[in-house]
């Protein structure tokens, strides 16, 4: 009896111990420190974002490693003028953000980018790795699930199906289908669709030389493409009306959104960011609630048109005293669990290879034209200038084709 009572309890002991590895195990990350875990040292982040919960989250969890490194985030106004000018004359400022790829090289630190997909290449600059992005910008449409299965409408993925589904809601009592403001709206629904058209054309690299000449009559190639999204706009799809209530592309459109008779809602990263976070400010959504997902801009003749480029690049400034220290925060923030739970926060589409945000998941396997903004095919003045003028032509800004198409030969004249 106590041989049996002996060996029940080294069986149990091993389950046990067996067990508490199998847990330890699923709670590490792929990060192994590189410098001194008891060193004590304090600096900054410093961004563009007012609140960003999501970074400060990533900072806690690597005091679990640093518990003696102390990173402060901090708001900077009037960022894009303000913030070389902090750089230089504060050294404690280790890191910030930026749109573009800057900061120094991480290339001589053997930095690990195998967690990243694609959107790596954003953040190179002829070889040089001058920082990594931390999330996805991309546009596309929000949209209403719950409002388009009630009337039985498919949830769109061709250009064919889109104008089939805005004929049918506008027929069934839902006008504008589309809501955003005009401005923005025709940034986010018209950038995927003008990058697609412009990379069909053959020789295009003249084109654009011709579109940057400042000659009068360079932009009149367009005409077709503008005139084209003239027509969603004439056909009521996306009328100034109702649309120029909506006073920004965030606060005002994500709770217009939410009180539930909006089939679609064009948007970018940063306003997908904010719609979990304004549905307890909805009083029609807290009431009614409906299911709505992220969708790529259905505006291709066989499938989706994405436009993908880094939402934030996190960088290592060249004047900061905490240089080792700031590249080991990015070699943390880079591995896939912390670029993954910043996103999941931020309501972002993850850096990483793989979505693993039940909002993104169709990120992996969608059907369609992918489009990525940086490789520099289509200089960015030209495709942004395009989509918002046509906000501006929506808007009653600008009063013909004729008069856009004159506009932008200004526009485009100054590109290098």
């Amino acid at each position: 009896m106590k041989a049996f009572n002996f060996l029940f309890f080294i069986i149990l002991f091993s389950f046990l111990i067996t067990g508490c590895k199998k847990k330890q195990k699923t709670n590490e990350i792929s990060f192994i420190p590189q410098c001194d875990t008891s060193r004590n040292e304090e600096f900054y982040i410093v961004s563009d974002m007012k609140n960003f919960e999501s970074l400060e989250a990533v900072i806690s969890k690597f005091h679990n490693y640093y518990p003696n490194v102390n990173i402060i985030y901090e708001y900077l106004g009037d960022y894009e003028n303000m913030i070389e000018k902090r750089l230089k004359n504060d050294p404690s400022v280790a890191c910030f953000t930026s749109k573009t790829p800057a900061g120094i090289d991480l290339t001589p630190f053997n930095f690990d980018t195998s967690a990243f997909g694609t959107i790596i290449e954003s953040t190179k600059n002829e070889g040089r790795l001058q920082g990594i992005p931390i999330g996805i910008d991309l546009s596309g449409v929000m949209v209403n699930k719950t409002l388009l299965a009630k009337e039985n409408i498919k949830i769109p993925e061709t250009k064919d199906e889109f104008d089939i589904a805005c004929y049918s809601l506008i027929d069934k009592g839902y006008i504008p289908p589309i809501q955003q403001n005009l401005i923005y709206g025709s940034r986010y629904m018209f950038t995927p669709y003008i990058c697609s058209e412009l990379l069909k054309i053959e020789n295009r690299d003249t084109v654009f030389q011709t579109l940057t000449s400042g000659k009068k009559g360079c932009t009149e190639i367009l005409r077709p493409l503008i005139e084209e999204f003239n027509r969603v706009f004439d056909l009521g799809f996306f009328p100034k009306n109702e649309n120029s209530k909506i006073s920004d592309e965030y606060d005002s459109a994500i709770l217009n959104f939410f009180n539930g008779d909006v089939p679609f809602l064009p948007v970018s990263s940063d306003t997908i960011s904010g719609m979990k976070q304004r549905e307890s400010k909805s009083p029609y959504f807290l009431k009614n609630p409906f299911e709505y997902e992220f969708i790529f801009m259905p505006m291709g003749e066989t499938g989706c048109i994405a436009t993908m480029d880094s939402w934030r690049t996190m960088c290592v400034s060249s004047y900061t005293e905490h240089m080792e220290m700031a590249v080991e925060f990015l070699r943390f923030l880079g591995t896939t669990e912390m670029l993954d739970l910043l996103a999941r926060i931020k309501g972002l589409p993850s850096a990483t290879k793989i979505q693993t945000d039940p909002r993104f998941l169709f990120m992996n396997n969608a059907k369609g034209e992918y489009i990525y903004l940086w490789d520099r095919q289509i200089p960015s003045i030209i495709y942004s200038s395009i989509a918002t003028r046509l906000g501006e032509l929506f808007d009653g800004q600008i009063n013909s084709v004729n008069e856009l198409l004159e506009i932008l030969v200004d526009d485009f004249k100054n590109v290098e």
